[in-house]
């Protein structure tokens, strides 16, 4: 079912007295302060800012919410990435493209299973609604599972490198005694 929208009341600020509409002293402020926080973590969620505005303060309150947890979740991704990828790029510019690249894949991800229930019809059955969870919760764990493969080879590679030299070391210690050996005899030779 469709919804008509007057699209004339989106550019429209709420009646006075609204409880919509700050009111006292510093109500400029509130608008401006909403207008500058607002405005953009709206944009960051893919939600209409002049519709958002329109509605409850708990609608708000989360709107601002959902779009701060995708700037941090890709402020984090971006940071885990670019740390992680220390020891297979050396160059911090192709480093940052990387980061931004997964970081951004991530991000639209996450954005779109956000968005994916937005328009569901109240008489959908439940069983379909929570496969959708669980789709979500295991796509999830597994990106998260895979960035933290990586994030734990960059955390702990020195301690990985040891382990591995000092593996090598007495797998071939039998090899190292006789090119030794045979070292030494060359040179009684010589």
């Amino acid at each position: 079912m469709d919804v008509a929208v007057d699209r004339s009341i989106l550019h429209q600020s709420a009646p006075e007295g609204s409880p919509l509409e700050p009111t006292g002293p510093h109500s400029w402020m509130a608008r401006l302060g909403r207008n500058l926080v607002l405005r953009p973590l709206c944009y960051v969620a893919g939600i209409d800012y002049h519709l958002i505005v329109l509605c409850p303060r708990t609608d708000r309150i989360w709107a601002l919410q959902l779009g701060l947890q995708l700037v941090v979740s890709i402020s984090l991704i971006f940071a885990i990435t670019y740390y992680s990828t220390g020891y297979v790029i050396s160059d911090p510019a192709m480093r940052t493209a990387v980061s931004a690249i997964v970081a951004l894949t991530v991000f639209l991800f996450d954005r779109s299973l956000f968005q994916s229930d937005w328009f569901l019809e109240r008489g959908e059955r439940r069983w379909l609604a929570r496969t959708r969870i669980v789709v979500r919760v295991v796509i999830s764990l597994c990106i998260a599972y895979i960035l933290s493969l990586f994030l734990e080879l960059a955390i702990f590679a020195d301690t990985i490198s040891d382990q591995l030299k000092r593996n090598h070391i007495a797998a071939n210690a039998s090899i190292s005694a006789n090119c030794s050996a045979l070292a030494a005899m060359w040179f009684r030779l010589s």
